[in-house]
């Protein structure tokens, strides 16, 4: 079943769609229903991490002029949308923005991802990852918690199908001490033995090439009504594109990487010298 963080972008979607179709604006629909136009813009915003309410979310369905059964269906998805998933105890350390992609990413049925700074969140050991989040402002305590919320990503019970290109720059950037390089490519080789999962090294013998210098990450789900997406992120905020050109652009970009990229039995062979030199 789909988490409340999918169920929120069907919702909004949803509730804009039909906004759309009645040929209402924002603010004409807002006024209808009782609520600011602020309100309604972030219901129908799928990147925003927002509790719909299930009165108003009826009463907004009814605006448009839907049955009963699909007002019924509307408020289920809110009351399902409400759901705290298990991110929400990390609320504290968690940005909203990147609360947002959390939900998202646990309910992604295949994560394709082009890494060019650091090792993937998804594939880092603790040591990695506390080495990384230690070079912020961040206090022992936050940086503790957000270690566990990223090895909670590890952990779930359905593997999701990934792949990972990494620009080789990674394999050779020290991060912490050189024991915590040894146990991060140790973890790496033992990813790539995984069934669900490709790994490849872009070398930098590729040369130039389309996303040089910007990682991504691109979320797909299991069903027609969850289109993919596309999420970048920066230092202090994020951004996810939704439109198909853009994501299509980004796909064929990924084809471009997956083309110059070693082999995944390279890629591991790779990982294996980096790790003897370190």
């Amino acid at each position: 079943m789909a988490g409340p963080t999918l169920r929120r972008r069907r919702l909004a979607r949803a509730l804009r769609a039909r906004r759309d179709q009645v040929g209402l604006g924002l603010g004409e629909a807002a006024k209808k229903a009782g609520v600011s136009k602020s309100t309604l813009s972030r219901l129908e915003d799928p990147t925003v991490t927002v509790m719909p309410s299930v009165p108003t979310v009826a009463t907004l369905a009814r605006i448009y002029g839907a049955s009963e059964q699909d007002i019924e269906a509307l408020t289920q998805v809110a009351r399902e949308a409400r759901q705290r998933g298990w991110w929400r105890k990390f609320s504290d350390v968690l940005p909203d923005w990147f609360e947002l992609y959390v939900g998202l990413e646990f309910d992604a049925s295949e994560i394709r991802d082009y890494s060019v700074a650091q090792i993937p969140g998804l594939l880092q050991t603790e040591d990695y990852a506390g080495a990384v989040l230690s070079t912020g402002p961040r206090t022992a305590a936050a940086i503790e918690k957000l270690i566990e919320l990223r090895m909670r990503r590890q952990a779930r019970d359905d593997k999701p199908r990934l792949h990972f290109i990494i620009d080789d720059v990674v394999l050779r950037r020290p991060v912490g001490n050189p024991g915590v390089m040894r146990g991060q490519l140790a973890r790496l080789l033992n990813a790539a033995e995984q069934p669900n999962l490709t790994l490849q090294i872009l070398p930098a013998s590729a040369g130039a090439h389309g996303s040089m210098g910007m990682a991504w990450t691109e979320l797909l789900f299991d069903t027609e009504e969850d289109p993919p997406l596309i999420y970048l992120e920066n230092y202090t905020s994020s951004l996810y594109l939704e439109e198909r050109p853009e994501v299509e652009q980004y796909e064929a970009l990924f084809g471009q990487l997956r083309k110059l990229a070693m082999t995944p039995k390279d890629s591991t062979e790779a990982i294996a010298a980096a790790a003897d030199g370190t």
